[in-house]
Order: structure tokens, then C-alpha cells, then sequence
């Protein structure tokens, strides 16, 4: 790994350039991350419906849409 140097030091702010693979790993990872964030959300909303009721979640859904 070759680093640019910086006052006799390498400078750990420059990078090389990530490749079009690595990139392409992080959209998977961001993907991946997307549809777990929206299958939990899902199966706590279907624990607060067995819970606490259907009318005391659409109160807590009305109230985040607010925010």
C-alpha cells in the first residue's frame, strides 16, 4: 500500500481511490442495511399490535410522522 509522504510521515488523509468492486460492496452493505432496518421496523409493529392495541400504535404512528 503506497502512501504519499508528508513531512516524513505518510499522511493518513490522502487515500487512493476505492475500486469500482469496493463501491459496489458498500451499496450492498447500504442495501442490506435498508431492508433489515424495514423487516425490524415490521416485526415491532406487529409486537406493539399484539401488545398494547391497534388504536395505541396508529397514536404512536401519527406521532413519529409528525416529528
Amino acid at each position: 500500500m503506497s502512501h504519499r509522504r508528508y513531512g516524513g510521515r505518510s499522511n493518513p488523509f490522502l487515500h487512493e481511490c476505492p475500486s469500482k468492486a469496493g463501491s459496489k460492496r458498500l451499496r450492498i452493505d447500504a442495501e442490506r442495511l435498508i431492508l433489515s432496518s424495514i423487516v425490524l421496523v415490521t416485526f415491532v409493529l406487529i409486537i406493539l399490535l399484539d401488545t398494547v392495541g391497534e388504536e395505541y400504535v396508529w397514536l404512536l404512528l401519527e406521532h413519529v410522522s409528525k416529528l
